[in-house]
């Protein structure tokens, strides 16, 4: 490895345990519809990786059969959204994100690159009082490779001179796509292909990054 100057991280399931609040918030939003939200949450735990207002519209258009019109787009986007917010602030951080960030946002620029919509990732950045931790923030669409490409266009970093982690396969395979380093959170996820590690937690992730030092 070369020195490290770019590190990149997905936040949900890295830096907070939010991935549970999230299927919460999507049960929660859709028990207005009772005799339909068994439907959607099988549907939504088959697209994880899939983006909230893409699962609004396929709700509406194939499982209640409507037209998803602004107003439905609206009331069901609003109402999701501060559902999840509640329950991804109330989450806990994975063990040792927080010290991860805090020492090394001294050292390296850390970006952030999610599937959560940028502003409401911003609002619970500035709830928890760790906006000034990550220099830049990016949400798909694009995809998390296009992102990655940009971001490398963008800084002039070599790809050996950064890091992407997450907890995701869509994060390895966008790291992948562009030579990037992965590291691996465990999760439900099972990884395949080349990366640095593959960590219980961010406990020890220093001494994964000591070798950039």
């Amino acid at each position: 490895m070369t020195q490290l100057k770019l590190i990149i991280t997905d936040f949900d399931g890295v830096i907070l345990e939010s991935e549970p609040a999230k299927l919460e918030a999507y049960q929660e939003c859709f028990s207005e519809f009772p005799h339909h939200v068994d439907q959607f949450m099988a549907y939504h735990k088959e697209n994880l990786t899939g983006g909230r207002y893409e699962k609004f519209k396929y709700f509406y258009e194939n499982i209640l059969k409507l037209d998803y019109t602004q107003d439905r787009k609206k009331w069901i986007s609003d109402k999701f959204n501060k559902i999840m917010f509640r329950k991804v602030c109330s989450s806990p951080f994975v063990p040792g994100a927080l010290d991860f960030i805090e020492s090394y946002s001294r050292k390296v620029p850390i970006w952030v690159v999610t599937g959560t919509p940028k502003q409401e990732l911003l609002k619970v950045l500035k709830y928890l009082k760790i906006e000034k931790f990550f220099e830049k923030i990016f949400s798909t669409p694009p995809s998390k490779s296009t992102i990655l490409a940009d971001i490398l266009n963008e800084t002039g970093v070599d790809p050996s001179e950064s890091v992407f982690i997450g907890d995701m396969n869509n994060d390895l395979k966008a790291a992948q796509e562009n030579s990037i380093p992965f590291i691996a959170r465990r999760s439900n996820e099972k990884f395949h292909g080349p990366r640095i590690y593959e960590l219980e937690d961010l406990t020890n992730i220093n001494k994964i990054l000591q070798a950039y030092e």
